[in-house]
């Protein structure tokens, strides 16, 4: 049988609209706010470009999904407003769509290993490094555990709710 890596290789990436320079780490810690003329906050700049690189687009939404699950109480859920906002933007198409929860699931991944790897580079940054870690294994598990067809569900009913 065809592996989900296989899968992922073999539609997503040659069917995919959007294509560019990502930032590679959009993430709270990574965004200047400053106040607007509403009693809201408006993004006033960007840190830290040493992750970015060319790529689809639709990895920039899975990293920035993934973030928001470590921010937000109730983790799966908070893919759907995300979602409604960029889609609002770059609308997925159905391989795109099929995708996201394996990046989602893959970056996770990706960052508890390279904290993992990190602090064993820069023990004394250790506190900083194991942010993501901290929460994220047991987040990168119920995601897991729910399954793709559930969290995709839930991600994309509540995107459809922004999008009404």
């Amino acid at each position: 049988p065809e592996s989900e890596g296989n899968k992922f290789a073999s539609s997503v990436i040659l069917t995919s609209r959007y294509y560019g320079i990502n930032h590679g780490d959009f993430n709270d810690l990574n965004v200047l706010v400053q106040p607007d003329d509403n009693n809201g906050y408006k993004i006033s700049g960007v840190l830290d470009f040493g992750d970015m690189s060319s790529g689809y687009y639709v990895y920039e939404l899975a990293i920035t999904i993934m973030y928001m699950m470590i921010e937000h109480p109730d983790p799966i859920e908070v893919g759907g407003p995300v979602l409604a906002g960029w889609e609002s933007v770059f609308p997925l198409n159905e391989d795109e769509k099929d995708c996201l929860y394996l990046l989602v699931v893959s970056r996770f991944c990706q960052s508890l290993v390279m904290a993992r790897y990190s602090v064993t580079l820069h023990p004394e940054n250790e506190e900083y490094l194991m942010i993501t870690s901290r929460k994220g294994i047991k987040i990168l598990q119920q995601v897991w555990e729910l399954g793709k067809e559930h969290v995709e569900k839930v991600w994309f009913q509540r995107a459809a709710q922004f999008n009404k």
